[in-house]
């Protein structure tokens, strides 16, 4: 897979400012003697590659607008999250939650018009199949991320999900923001299937598919 050819400068920039904020992370982290911190930039430098490497199984060409959004979302997540201490902050990881419902559920849409091609020109069956695929692809990546920030405390010690002074509540209220976030989405393939209008995620799963099918033309 030749990832460099498929990049615009833009992605490049952010990529090469990414690389640099996480490399300067694990080296203050270093020097202050913060080990898990340095160990969790380590695991950031690979969290960018997630996303490219799923789109890879499903053979789906990276967008630049997707490029963009997943260096973008793993920079606060990873990076600024967990290599400096993000999540400490009020309300960080909640709004880190609502986001990735978006983003899943954004995806779902994608993968689906991937494999069953655009639902809009579907029985009114298939949408009811499409709109359930883009509502559990949510909320399968919401468990996943869950199954992520446990592995991070058994790894590293890295209590993202904290379980010593919330137990059960934090991982129960992160789910529940990636579920409304993707109940949004989902209203706004509703109103495209019924009547054609189109709200930024639907733009942006449209533009997606595509180019991905230009590609294979």
């Amino acid at each position: 897979m030749n990832i460099k050819a498929g990049l615009d400068k833009k992605v490049m920039c952010l990529m090469i400012l990414y690389l640099v904020v996480c490399a300067a992370g694990i080296v203050m982290n270093l020097r202050q003697g913060n080990v898990q911190g340095a160990k969790m930039g380590v695991v950031a430098l690979f969290t960018p590659w997630i996303v490219p490497v799923i789109f890879r199984l499903f053979s789906l060409h990276m967008t630049t607008e997707v490029w963009i959004i997943d260096l973008v979302f793993v920079f606060f997540a990873s990076v600024i999250g967990s290599c400096f201490g993000g999540y400490g902050l009020p309300f960080f990881d909640k709004v880190l939650h609502f986001s990735s419902g978006f983003l899943a559920a954004s995806a779902g849409a994608v993968i689906y018009m991937r494999l069953a091609g655009e639902p809009r020109k579907q029985s009114k069956n298939m949408h009811v199949l499409f709109l359930l695929f883009v509502f559990f692809t949510n909320l399968a990546v919401a468990v996943l991320w869950e199954f992520f920030e446990y592995f991070m405390l058994v790894a590293f010690q890295n209590d993202c999900i904290h379980h010593y002074d919330s137990g059960v509540h934090d991982s129960m209220t992160d789910m529940l923001c990636a579920f409304c976030a993707g109940l949004f989405v989902i209203g706004q393939l509703v109103r495209w299937l019924k009547n054609g209008k189109k709200g930024f995620f639907v733009n942006l799963c449209e533009r997606f598919y595509l180019e991905n099918r230009q590609k294979e033309e």
